[in-house]
């Protein structure tokens, strides 16, 4: 099981996502998977953006249509899985979060043999946000047995451009040079 985040070109959403970057959180398994408990938890209150006619789910071509930055809204992408009983459920006896502050849902699936590539959620977050991600994936026939994935929510500023890390290469090795002579 391996899980990807993919960085999405929101350009098409206009000046509504000025400041905001769109990612897409996806799920690879070889085994049939029951559940997945996901959380986001930036550092900046507000940062998740929450378009004003979006939901928890993919929305419709027609609401995109009219407004095309709910393509880029944060939802839970559960339309694009295959056949099963499929939905969101907050974990524990929680309510469940899901606004612009935190994401901590449960998504699951009844299909039996569903395996492959899932898509799980696209979230837009403030491009000067940092904080965590957290996923737990279970298995559909081990139950106790689960997969834990974490990864970092890191502001477009602290991330060096690739030029900027080939200058640092260059002089380190600059610098080992020097001190070897």
């Amino acid at each position: 099981m391996s899980v990807e985040i993919v960085e999405v070109d929101n350009s098409g959403g206009g000046s509504e996502l000025d400041g905001y970057r769109t990612f897409d959180l996806i799920m690879t398994t070889d085994v049939d998977w029951l559940s997945t408990l996901v959380q986001v938890t930036p550092d900046l209150p507000g940062s998740i953006y929450q378009h004003a006619m979006g939901d928890d789910i993919t929305p419709g071509a027609n609401d995109v249509a009219s407004y095309p930055a709910l393509e880029f809204d944060t939802y839970f992408m559960h339309d694009q899985w295959t056949t099963g009983i499929v939905g969101m459920i907050p974990p524990g006896s929680d309510p469940g979060i899901f606004d612009a502050n935190a994401i901590e849902l449960i998504a699951y699936n009844t299909d039996h043999d569903d395996v492959g590539t899932f898509p799980l959620i696209r979230i837009s977050i403030a491009a000067n946000a940092t904080g965590w991600w957290h996923l737990e994936a279970y298995n559909e026939t081990d139950a106790a047995a689960k997969v834990i994935f974490d990864g970092a929510l890191y502001a477009v500023n602290q991330l060096p451009e690739p030029g900027t890390l080939s200058l640092l290469a260059i002089g380190a090795i600059g610098l080992l040079k020097r001190r070897r002579r």
